[in-house]
């Protein structure tokens, strides 16, 4: 789960950092947090790079879907972090940017969306 990478970097537990998350994006949560924004991205990027890794050494992944997912990593997270996605109303959620899925599997039902 990505607020569970997140929410110790910037001290805070997973309800706190959802909590903010509804009035502001990583990158303010960062910025108010004394944290650089660029190593939260840094950090989320490794994050994720090790979860398509290990999809694909447990066989839930292709080397080539890999490839294509780590390829243009950064900016989907930069975009994530600095909500750019939320502008067009997707909001914050679980996965890898709006729509987006996890290597680790499918998301997590958690109720209808409005």
């Amino acid at each position: 789960d990505t607020l569970a990478v997140i929410a110790p970097r910037f001290g805070l537990t997973e309800v706190e950092l959802r909590e903010q998350l509804e009035e502001k994006t990583l990158a303010q949560i960062a910025k108010d947090q004394g944290k650089s924004v660029a190593g939260l991205v840094a950090a989320l990027v490794n994050a994720a790079g090790k979860a398509i890794d290990e999809a694909v050494a447990d066989g839930r992944l292709t080397q080539e879907r890999a490839d294509e997912l780590k390829s243009n990593l950064d900016e989907r997270i930069e975009s994530f972090v600095n909500a750019e996605f939320a502008e067009r109303g997707y909001g914050f959620h679980r996965g890898f940017g709006a729509g987006g899925t996890s290597p680790r599997g499918p998301p997590a039902f958690d109720g209808p969306h409005a």
